[in-house]
């Protein structure tokens, strides 16, 4: 086969000292040519595009490559022999590699097996760990980027690699070929060599098979499956099979270390059931880990070891990008429910009576079903919090979030058609998220170690503190006694405790966390022909291990839900437009009055800062009151059919519908388009709990 193609008519036919003979590839950002010296040694040039030569960071990161490729053994990559600029484009002269990119030659001769396959294998973990050796993480490990030469492959390109020992950062933005690409690259998280092993095996698995495990379609779909679908991988033997399976992991952590899988390969099958790192089984990610079975935790099951429900990366909370982090915690695992014993009754399911008063749950949420979407980047939010001032005065208005300034990431969320957008200035995160699929089978996502969101069907509500550190989770059904309960769990400890709320038919429904994380607020109801009367409130103390439940001595609270006050110190309760204020003993304290009635879908009341009150103007629309005076800084119409939230203590969030398409929008207070949060088709049946960052 020709290994490169005829010059076009817009290439250069000279580059300083060397003729040129031919292309042997392009891509978006530069042409690589084929040339020769003066004394006829044959070499490849990487040139950069014109349309590109002028950004900085692109030029930057281009002459990076070759002082990546300079560290790297010469066996096993092409050796850099000189750069400069011609006409104001960067170009590289690298050691030409004479032979076809693996891609050609899959293309040509078909899958490899068998021994081919195994020495292939074992040679390109060795130019792998040659790379890695020199502190560099690849981040593009794929099939044309490597070289079968007469004596052995090379690992080539490396426009893209990462440094260990850089200073900047490159993590928050996407970068690689999607279908060899591991989960935390579409996720924007720190890129280290397990990354590279995850692509290595990808790159077996198309040498193999002709295709990459994940497909090779559409962007989406093939992140989609890169996230949450278990890999295909026939046509292997052992040991081969067990260690790109293994490499294949969706958590990092889980992924062999590059000298496990090569001593593995050298050791034969025998090595093939070893454990991907010391002290750590091999499991699944989280696309095939089994969701627990649903029903109630036995009392004599143990709990899982160290289980972890950590909250997604952040750039604030994790290792830097340029160190190896050490290994992360396994994936929160809730207790597995027991059978239900041959002959007992059951216990009575609390989905039907969740339906019943979920529409009063007042915590920030975006209640929509979302389409996905075409993919710009992808990424994670990053944890949690709430802003700390406590009145108008003292809160400076926050700056108005750029709909265009600041590219957003998007994401899709596993068990929903669900594409989410966050944004670099974005002063939400979302924290879990509910899918309503039937009246009986309410479906609660929560994170991962890795960023990612895992079903649990035993729960019915699921929600982490403001601080990251907890998880408090209330079951689907009643304990053996009959009581609903609440279990909060320490996420980097796994260390729990349940209380005990109220009995069958009541329900304890949470609320939310307080501001410092400390206190959970749940409203305790029953409902009986459709109708949800209150009974009163009950409050957790984290740290006393506590459940206090109260009744008002207030009648007319029976009616509405209670939720945080302005402080979270107390509660408020609102009837015919009239905010009534209470301690936490029930006690009334004080009203505002005439401000409106509360907006149905809002959860929280009170802006971040606590400053501020959402209601229902008395005279339509909406209005934004001062909590302290009860004058109205803000009235506004909007063409949004639900307000779902506060974004910061200047804009809202709401859903609205565009070109007939469902949107989640963040608007301000008159009512203006500010940015899109996301994408729905049948709003209402996902519930998206966000929480402030700090």
């Amino acid at each position: 086969m020709s290994l490169y193609a005829p010059l076009k008519p817009e290439d250069p036919r000279r580059l300083a000292d060397y003729e040129l003979l031919g292309r042997l590839g392009e891509g978006g950002q530069g042409v690589v040519y084929l040339a020769a010296s003066e004394s006829d040694q044959q070499v490849a040039i990487k040139l950069l595009r014109p349309e590109v030569s002028f950004d900085p960071d692109i030029v930057q990161r281009f002459l990076r490559e070759a002082r990546v490729a300079e560290r790297v053994a010469a066996f096993c990559t092409a050796q850099v022999l000189s750069t400069g600029v011609e006409a104001g484009r960067p170009y590289i002269v690298s050691e030409y590699i004479e032979g076809p990119s693996l891609r050609q030659v899959i293309e040509k001769d078909g899958p490899r097996t068998g021994g081919g396959l195994h020495r292939l294998a074992v040679s390109t973990l060795t130019a792998l760990a040659a790379i890695h050796q020199a502190g560099i993480v690849h981040r593009d490990f794929k099939p044309s980027n490597v070289i079968i030469a007469p004596d052995g492959p090379r690992v080539v390109d490396f426009g893209i690699a990462r440094a260990l020992d850089a200073t900047s950062t490159l993590t928050s933005s996407v970068m690689g070929t999607p279908a060899y690409m591991s989960p935390e690259q579409f996720l924007g998280q720190p890129v280290e060599p397990a990354a590279d092993l995850f692509s290595w095996a990808s790159t077996m698995v198309y040498a193999a098979t002709g295709r990459p495990p994940f497909g090779d379609d559409s962007v989406p779909a093939v992140l989609a499956r890169v996230l949450y679908n278990p890999p295909e991988v026939p046509g292997f033997d052992s040991p081969l099979r067990e260690v790109v399976i293994d490499c294949l992991n969706k958590d990092p952590a889980r992924r062999p270390t590059l000298d496990q899988a090569t001593r593995r390969l050298l050791q034969g099958p025998a090595a093939a059931s070893g454990p991907a790192r010391a002290g750590r089984a091999s499991v699944p990610g989280p696309a095939s880990t089994a969701a627990p079975a649903s029903g109630r935790p036995s009392s004599t099951s143990p709990p899982p070891a160290s289980p972890s429900f950590a909250p997604p990366s952040s750039a604030s909370s994790v290792s830097s990008p340029d160190t190896l982090p050490p290994s992360a915690s396994p994936p929160f695992v809730l207790p597995q429910a027991a059978s239900t014993p041959a002959g007992s009754t059951p216990s009575t399911s609390l989905s039907s009576l969740w339906h019943a008063t979920a529409w009063r749950r007042r915590r920030k949420s975006v209640l929509a079903a979302l389409s996905a979407a075409a993919l710009v980047t992808i990424g994670v939010t990053v944890p949690w919090g709430r802003l700390g001032a406590t009145n108008a005065s003292s809160t400076p208005p926050p700056a108005r979030p750029s709909a265009s300034a600041h590219l957003p990431s998007a994401r899709p969320l596993p068990g929903t058609k669900t594409t989410v957008y966050d944004y670099p200035d974005q002063p939400i995160a979302l924290t879990s998220y509910q899918l309503d699929v039937t009246d009986d089978d309410v479906r609660v996502y929560l994170p991962t170690t890795s960023g990612l969101f895992d079903y649990h069907s035993e729960l019915i509500e699921g929600l982490v503190s403001p601080d990251g550190r907890y998880v408090a989770t209330r079951k689907s059904t009643y304990e053996d006694d009959g009581y609903d309960s609440v279990t909060v769990m320490e996420r980097s400890t796994g260390h729990r405790f349940t209380l005990k709320s109220v009995k069958e038919p009541q329900v304890g429904t949470m609320v939310g966390w307080s501001r410092d994380s400390s206190r959970i607020l749940l409203n305790l109801s029953r409902t009986k022909n459709d109708e949800t009367r209150y009974s009163g409130f009950a409050i957790i103390d984290v740290a006393k291990k506590t459940i206090k439940k109260v009744q008002p001595t207030d009648e007319y609270t029976a009616t509405s839900a209670f939720t945080w006050d302005d402080k979270d110190r107390g509660v408020v309760n609102e009837r015919k437009g009239v905010i009534r204020f209470f301690d936490e003993n029930g006690n009334m304290d004080h009203a505002l009055l005439g401000v409106g009635a509360r907006t149905e879908k809002i959860w929280d009341d009170f802006s971040p800062s606590g400053a501020l009150v959402l209601t229902d103007c008395p005279s339509g629309g909406y209005c934004v009151s001062d909590v302290v005076t009860g004058k109205t800084a803000h009235q506004f119409r909007t063409e949004c059919e639900d307000l779902l939230g506060w974004y910061d203590d200047a804009h809202l969030y709401c859903y609205a519908k565009v070109a007939q398409k469902g949107t989640i929008q963040v608007i301000d207070f008159t009512g203006k388009f500010v940015r899109k949060l996301a994408d729905t088709d049948d709003y209402p049946r996902l519930t998206l709990t966000y929480t402030q960052k700090t």
